[in-house]
């Protein structure tokens, strides 16, 4: 009796060690599983539901499981496509960053990459002063008269606005934020800017939005990552006011360059994006002194509003030797990127 006693016991206890090893088998496993997928731990965001606003959507609460993780975007091939894409149109250098803005994974390609941004920066001049608005109301109602001077005192653009302001003729300040981003006019850039009581305001916007101030040879170098972030902080309304996040992004939406981010997309979808290009004439950048003359710097940068539910940040950021080459660079970096999120 004690024998058969004894031998239920052992079974008993093999059941039970039979049992743990499953039990750990399937932890090893599902460990596995995490570490083999990290980079798609996805976001989880709480977000205002107002149908009011088309261009924003701002957060009321999120739980962040994979902060400092970048996915693979969905696309194992994107290195080997944006590779392909640089032999064939000759591109110097580029920089790729992509963020889903819904639940958070995203893609980089040389994103530690810094480039002059040129007239990219009359993005955080925008922000700055739509912030500087909400304390100061009159501001954007503020009229100035336009000098030849300030027509004639400004960078050449090899993309030029198909519209110009006028000397001797009056301007809002918010007309002049809409000739600043709608046509990128470097006379209205100038005269915003002279209009903040102190450079303050628009520093502040980069120390908000999280992104240092780099400079080379006195003039500000950005990354795109780090740039994405004010569109981020606009999509989100965490910097400016629900009106004023919406506006910028409005404002955004018609611009008038359409060879970048927008050729890659339907005719159908919104893109608030702005673009910068410069030319490298022999005196750029500390870091890239060994540059040939006649560089040539090509930026695109913005949300894509592929639905109403799967917005995203794409910014691509380029050197070559051909404007027209960099432009359907984007546009082919575009039309990958949206394409393949469409069929996600």
């Amino acid at each position: 009796m004690k024998f058969f006693q004894k031998i239920k016991k052992y079974n008993y206890l093999i059941n039970i060690s039979i049992l743990l090893n499953i039990i750990l088998f399937i932890f090893l496993l599902f460990y596995i599983y995490l570490y083999i997928n990290k980079g798609y731990q996805p976001i989880n965001f709480s977000r205002e539901s107002n149908t009011s606003y088309k261009f924003i959507s701002p957060i009321l609460d999120c739980e962040d499981n994979n902060a400092d993780t970048s996915s693979s975007l969905i696309y194992s091939k994107m290195n080997d496509f944006i590779g392909n894409l640089v032999k064939k149109y000759n591109i110097q250098t580029t920089s790729v960053y992509y963020r889903d803005l819904n639940n958070g994974p995203w893609y980089g390609y040389n994103e530690k990459e810094y480039f002059y941004p040129a007239s990219l920066m009359k993005l955080p001049v925008m922000i700055a002063l739509f912030k500087y608005s909400e304390a100061d109301h009159s501001i954007l109602n503020k009229k100035v008269l336009i000098k030849q001077s300030d027509i004639d005192n400004v960078l050449f653009q090899n993309i030029k606005p198909s519209k110009h302001l006028e000397a001797g003729k009056e301007y809002t300040m918010l007309e002049l934020v809409n000739y600043m981003i709608k046509e990128s006019d470097n006379a209205a850039f100038n005269i915003i800017k002279a209009n903040f009581p102190s450079d303050k305001y628009i520093n502040e916007v980069f120390k908000q939005v999280g992104v240092d101030i780099q400079t080379d040879n006195n003039e500000v170098v950005l990354r795109t990552k780090d740039y994405a972030g004010f569109f981020r902080v606009l999509y989100n309304a965490s910097y400016l006011n629900k009106d004023n996040s919406e506006l910028s992004l409005k404002i955004l939406s018609e611009s008038d360059f359409k060879d970048g981010l927008v050729s890659g997309v339907p005719d159908d979808v919104v893109v608030a994006h702005k673009f910068g290009e410069r030319s490298i004439d022999g005196n750029g950048l500390i870091s890239q002194s060994q540059l040939p003359d006649g560089t040539k710097q090509l930026h695109d940068c913005g949300i894509v509003y592929s639905s109403k539910n799967d917005p995203y940040i794409l910014c691509v950021m380029t050197r070559g030797s051909d404007f027209k080459n960099q432009e359907s660079f984007v546009g082919d970096v575009s039309h990958y990127v949206y394409d393949n999120m469409t069929k996600k």
